[in-house]
């Protein structure tokens, strides 16, 4: 959903995109990883389409805010599987261990249970199976 945002004394608007994935309880994990996969595929297209409406001479890229209850677990596992994810499709090292210990350093507790940390290797295998990559 795009909600427009106006600065009234500036007349700026934005356009703030809310998605929200509602299949996924608290310190759980969701139920089906390809629809978990198509919620970050849908991250990734409103990223692209938002890319696509900036001005050449404004940045790419604005920031995505991920938030839960707490912030930590499940906000963890998004960014954590957008990272990876992001690492594979560039061809760079997937080093799940090292990403999750630095998303710590910054927010402590990302990634709350042993479940959650299973789910993102099971959407990175999902991911490359989808991709035709094993």
């Amino acid at each position: 959903m795009g909600l427009k945002v106006k600065h009234l004394l500036l007349g700026q608007e934005r356009t703030v995109w809310h998605l929200q994935y509602t299949d996924w309880q608290d310190q759980r994990i969701p139920e089906d990883v390809q629809g978990f996969l198509s919620y970050l595929e849908e991250i990734q297209s409103v990223r692209r389409h938002t890319n696509s409406m900036l001005e050449p001479s404004k940045g790419r890229n604005p920031p995505v805010v991920v938030h839960c209850s707490a912030g930590v677990g499940r906000t963890g596992v998004v960014i954590l599987a957008e990272l990876m994810i992001s690492c594979l499709e560039h061809n760079e090292k997937t080093d799940v261990p090292m990403m999750l210990q630095s998303l710590r350093q910054q927010r402590m507790l990302m990634v709350q249970t042993v479940a959650q940390y299973k789910f993102v290797y099971q959407v990175l295998i999902q991911f490359l199976k989808n991709s035709r990559l094993i």
